[in-house]
């Protein structure tokens, strides 16, 4: 369901000899206590099982004297972003900035092996990025590499917290859940000596340190109700069932005006598939698959696939959108003619065909079940993607017709 861990926390700084020294433009504080936490995408808040988050909240806008970074190193992965929010509480979590993997320029030396047909290079793949609050009609043109920027809404309107969500998708086989690299670190870079201390950047730490526990217990509290409640819905079955196969598609992306954006991925599409409450036993779903790297077996990112990842997810529409199951693309067997036959049903109810249990099938967890299809990091030329769907999110014939197969 859903996973919490805490990172290992030894103090706000290295307390080495180098942090003793005087500040001077351009000193790095390492903030290992304000790294943030963990959540591991297995249902709940993340919506998604094959991924894991780095959540660093709270982070103030225009910190005094500096700004913050991330050094980091390229996971052995399907798909990595860095992606800046408001505060949940002021602006529903509404999307700032997003830096995608692509985008990220390695230090030099090293190479970026999410750009096409760059093949892993081991100790090889730094890289840094840096958190900066510049408002929209001040930000340079192009933009520089490797920014992400904070401070202020699309639409301008100043924020108080950046709140960072580092994604990892489908680490590589033989890896861990992070793709076989460290978690990103956070520093507190020095721009201004006279409008700091090395005590106002450890107090600042500690204030966001604070913060952090305080969103992780909140998290851990909503899983623990959310898995209860969600066990009781999937026990239930409706009164009656009917030889129906009703269903109601809702389309969904980011919109970078919209302050409602509750984190998603600015990155994805989506499609909710909501089922009738009297639908027959079994309901099935056929289109054309997106092309895809299968990465899990050792393919290479080429930027000539319709999308970097695709999968669909079962989720309880009476539990808070709680997601139960996930298939991604390359668990899919797709037919020989490139489309795909996926199943829900009941676990009593799952087909068997040729003696075995269907295996594109997801089982249904609510009597008001729906399916969501994901389209992430879309190829700016698979124009059917759900991400560059800009219609009535409502309106049946226009999603079709956008969608095509």
């Amino acid at each position: 369901m859903f996973r919490l861990t805490t990172i290992a926390l030894v103090g706000c700084f290295q307390d080495d000899g180098a942090a003793q020294e005087p500040l001077r433009p351009g000193t790095e504080v390492e903030l290992t206590q304000c790294a943030g936490f963990l959540l591991e995408g297995s249902g709940g808040n993340a919506s998604e099982v094959n991924t894991i988050y780095l959540w660093v909240s709270g982070l103030p806008t225009h910190p005094a004297g500096g700004h913050f970074r991330f050094h980091a190193q390229f996971p052995r992965s399907r798909y990595i972003s860095y992606q800046n929010y408001s505060d949940f509480n002021t602006y529903g979590g509404a999307n700032v900035d997003v830096l995608a993997d692509t985008e990220i320029v390695p230090n030099t030396g090293s190479v970026n092996p999410f750009q096409a047909y760059v093949p892993y290079l081991d100790g090889k793949v730094s890289y840094t990025v840096d958190l900066l609050d510049i408002p929209l009609e001040d930000r340079p043109l192009p933009e520089p590499a490797n920014i992400l920027y904070g401070g202020y809404l699309r639409d301008g309107t100043p924020i108080d917290t950046n709140n960072v969500r580092y994604r990892v998708y489908v680490p590589d086989p033989g890896t861990d859940e992070l793709g076989g690299v460290p978690l990103p670190k956070l520093f507190f870079v020095v721009d201004d000596p006279t409008q700091t201390s090395l005590e106002a950047i450890r107090k600042m730490c500690k204030k966001i340190h604070r913060a952090q526990r305080s969103l992780e217990a909140t998290y851990s509290k909503t899983a623990n109700v959310i898995r209860a409640l969600s066990d009781k819905v999937a026990a239930l079955r409706p009164p009656r069932s009917l030889d129906v196969g009703t269903v109601t598609y809702l389309a969904n992306a980011v919109d970078p005006g919209d302050r409602g954006g509750h984190y998603m991925n600015a990155q994805s599409g989506y499609l909710y598939m909501q089922f009738d409450p009297l639908r027959g036993p079994v309901m099935a779903v056929r289109f054309k698959a997106p092309t895809f790297p299968d990465t899990e077996k050792g393919e290479e990112i080429t930027e000539a696939e319709q999308v970097r990842y695709w999968s669909v997810c079962m989720q309880q529409t009476s539990v808070f959108l709680t997601t139960t199951g996930c298939l991604h693309d390359a668990q899919i067997e797709i037919d020989d003619d490139g489309y795909v036959r996926l199943a829900f049903s009941y676990p009593e109810d799952r087909p068997v065909v040729g003696g075995k249990p269907y295996g594109n099938w997801l089982a249904m967890t609510d009597i008001f079940a729906a399916v969501l299809l994901r389209h992430m990091q879309p190829n700016p030329e698979f124009s059917e993607a759900l991400l560059f769907y800009t219609g009535d999110p409502v309106a049946q014939s226009a999603i079709a017709a956008h969608m095509g197969e």
